[in-house]
């Protein structure tokens, strides 16, 4: 196993290896629920204030403050990958929002990373700078297709865990999750709620969900690397919550433990919600892969043979799949599954 002592490390040789390799990431923050409230004094101003309500989860743990810990197990996108496909993905939504009468999204840029400098959350915005500031580098990330799952827990004002809240315990505070600008505008238009679930679907099919992940907040990231773990623990986190410092060695030990739970699943699993289309471009490339390690190669000769035949009776592969010579056969078979990128021929 490899320790890596930064997360620029970590995406660094992720970015060296390319898309695809899949990757667990642990993240930190509030669990952010819409709890009951309390009013209290508070002991800095001496007046009173709106304080979260947690005695609906027992009195006797002094809770301070509740912390999430989201695991994202998903395929890793190179950052100049993600750039590309956000700057793909505006442009596309920007066509959907037109067509629908819509303005254009508000970005000054059309790439992720070049949106990102402009606002609070800029990916390059303090590279190179001020150590202090290393902690506030962002690492974007398209989270469509990934496993997430988020576990709440109770921490006191000392910043230690005290429990584990379960779902049944804070499914009535959860959230109700808020409409995009573009749902909410075509709303106020007065416009059908058939086209408002159609606009919805349309870009629910662009496949993006991208997320720009804090250095300060990430609690680990693993991946298994040609049979070998890669692994970069936060031994160093700093994260407030409720104005409470929480203590990072009880949430080491967690990152220890669940980390090594998302690389088994993800090697048991090696598909992760995978497109039809990812799923055989990677057929494609472990076919070529194996035919390049085996030293075997297509006789150039042999394509030639094909498209002669092609050319002489004016047949189309499709065609020559049904032909009475089984060299013909076999050779128009093997071309139209090295077009369709070795993706099986529908019976």
């Amino acid at each position: 196993m490899r320790i890596l002592k930064t997360p620029n490390e970590f995406f660094d040789m992720m970015d060296q290896m390319g898309d695809n390799k899949f990757v667990s990431i642990g993240y930190v923050t509030s669990a952010n629920l819409d709890m009951p409230k309390v009013k209290r004094v508070n002991p800095l101003t001496n007046r009173m204030k709106s304080y979260d309500d947690y005695t609906v989860f027992g009195n006797d743990d002094n809770i301070g403050a509740l912390v999430k810990i989201t695991s994202y197990n998903m395929r890793y996108r190179t950052r100049s990958s993600v750039s590309k496909q956000y700057g793909e993905y505006k442009k596309s939504l920007d066509d959907i929002r037109t067509s629908y009468g819509l303005e254009p999204t508000n970005t000054k840029t059309d790439t992720y990373s070049g949106k990102q400098q402009f606002g609070a959350q800029g990916i390059d915005l303090y590279k190179g700078q001020k150590e202090d500031l290393a902690g506030h580098a962002y690492y974007p990330q398209n989270t469509y297709g990934a496993r997430i799952k988020s576990v709440v827990y109770a921490v006191n004002d000392n910043g230690n865990i005290v429990k584990e809240l379960t779902k049944d315990q804070i499914l009535p505070y959860l959230k109700a999750k808020g409409e995009t600008s573009g749902v909410s505008a075509l709303r106020k238009m007065g416009a059908e709620e058939e086209k408002i679930q159609e606009y919805i679907q349309k870009v629910a099919e662009l496949h993006m969900n991208y997320r720009a992940f804090e250095a300060n907040s990430i609690l680990w990231i693993a991946a298994t690397i040609n049979g070998e773990k890669i692994v970069y623990i936060n031994e160093r986190l700093n994260r407030a919550v409720n104005d409470i410092n929480i203590n990072p060695q009880d949430f080491i030990a967690i990152a220890k433990e669940r980390y090594q739970k998302d690389l088994a699943q993800l090697q048991e699993s090696h598909i992760l919600r995978m497109t039809d289309k990812d799923f055989y471009r990677m057929i494609n490339e472990s076919v070529k892969r194996v035919l390049s390690e085996s030293g075997i190669e297509i006789d150039p000769e042999n394509k030639l043979k094909f498209t002669a035949t092609k050319k002489r009776t004016g047949k189309s592969t499709e065609e020559l799949t049904h032909s009475k010579n089984p060299l013909t056969r076999k050779r128009a078979v093997f071309a139209k599954m090295a077009k369709r990128g070795w993706k099986p021929l529908k019976k």
